[in-house]
């Protein structure tokens, strides 16, 4: 039998045996979670930089740029400045500083996207004006993914050149 530690309570205050073979599991399971998450934090620092200089790109056609992306979406106006360099469409924008009027600005961002057919799942203007870093990559990884692929496609299509398989 292997060597056990003493015995810990569970919260039903019931003794637990706890050999070394599973204490090593909890250490190492501790460990592997530890390192997912500073996965997960390097994965979206990385999407973070990487849709900042997608948007400042395409920003740049209006004179116009973000330092911050979550914090500089959240008034609305760059993300209209964004969709609207994109399909070469006026959006409106409500002229406003208030709570009411960013939501306002973005709503006519996602309003604009769904009319366009684009699918934006479980993201609201809310989401975007407090700055849910989440669901702000969210939003524009959608965007990156039906404006850049829908302008490969018509790139293809005006050319006649297709990807050879």
């Amino acid at each position: 039998m292997p060597p056990t530690e003493p015995a810990s309570t569970s919260p039903n205050s019931e003794p637990i045996e706890m050999t070394v073979e599973s204490a090593v599991e909890v250490e190492c399971l501790e460990q592997y979670e530890h390192q997912l998450g500073r996965f997960k934090d390097e994965r979206d620092r990385i999407q973070k930089k990487t849709f900042t200089k997608w948007v400042n790109k395409h920003l740049s056609k209006a004179n116009s740029r973000v330092e911050n992306l979550f914090e500089d979406l959240r008034d609305g106006f760059h993300l209209l400045t964004l969709l609207e360099a994109l399909s070469g469409e006026r959006l409106p924008r409500e002229n406003g500083y208030t709570r009411f009027h960013r939501i306002q600005n973005v709503q006519y961002c996602l309003d604009f996207l769904r009319n366009k057919n684009v699918k934006v799942v479980n993201i609201r203007a809310e989401d975007i004006v407090e700055g849910n870093a989440k669901l702000t990559l969210g939003l524009i990884w959608t965007i990156i993914l039906n404006f850049q692929v829908s302008q490969i496609r018509w790139t293809q299509d005006s050319s006649g050149n297709f990807p050879t398989q």
